[in-house]
């Protein structure tokens, strides 16, 4: 267990939270390259420099719900809103793939009367939420009388607990996906000779089949090897 965190001497604290938004496929125009991005944002008014990140401030602008709080791991979602996007980023939100981007988001504790000035007691971190973009929506408010708009980003977010608790595993029906895990088996070395083959299974011996291929003839009454 951690050691327990004594307030007593801080008669009042700030919170901040850092998002890292790990996005493979960033795109900001339709025929672009794919690039590995870092979205990197803070709640902060000032730039957080963080486990050898840059967080870039946008302080009120970015929202986020609360989440369960529990000793184990919990399956919970939770929101996450980014609004005032500008238009130069709308593009990276509609052309980058989104879904399924992992999202870490941690907190750090200040003393108040001394800002930015990390309390040694919190240490270096603590972990709010890791999980990853379930779905997401963009939402755009327009002003009429004020002639102004506003572009807000949601994601939706799944804990990584629940992702794992509903992980399965599976292989391909060929011999070289057999062989990854079991080199020796060769249960399924006939495999691709059976692929795109029609069986006409009752026909009489050596009757063609619909796709030109003749059946193996056996002994017997009428039937095909599978």
């Amino acid at each position: 267990m951690g050691t327990q965190l004594n307030l007593d001497s801080y008669p009042s604290l700030l919170a901040n939270y850092t998002v890292q938004w790990t996005c493979p496929e960033y795109l900001t125009t339709p025929t672009g390259i794919p690039q590995h991005e870092e979205l990197l944002f803070t709640d902060d008014i000032y730039p957080l420099e963080r486990d050898g990140f840059t967080f870039t401030p946008v302080g009120k602008l970015l929202s986020i719900t609360p989440s369960t709080s529990s000793i184990r791991g919990a399956t919970n979602s939770i929101t996450l809103t980014l609004s005032g996007i500008p238009d130069t980023e709308i593009g990276a939100v509609l052309y980058s793939n989104i879904k399924g981007n992992i999202v870490r988001i941690k907190r750090y504790l200040w003393d108040s009367e001394t800002a930015q000035i990390q309390l040694p007691s919190v240490g270096s971190v603590q972990g709010r939420f890791f999980g990853y973009i379930e779905s997401y929506s963009v939402d755009d408010d327009y002003d009429y009388y004020g002639r102004s708009q506003t572009v807000s980003l949601t994601l939706n977010l799944n804990s990584w607990v629940d992702y794992l608790s509903n992980n399965f595993n599976a292989r391909q029906t060929n011999s070289e996906s057999m062989k990854e895990n079991f080199p020796d088996d060769t249960s399924f070395d006939r495999v691709s000779a059976l692929k795109d083959t029609e069986f006409n299974f009752g026909a009489p011996r050596s009757q063609a089949t619909t796709n030109g291929r003749t059946t193996r003839p056996i002994s017997g009454s009428g039937g095909v090897w599978v």
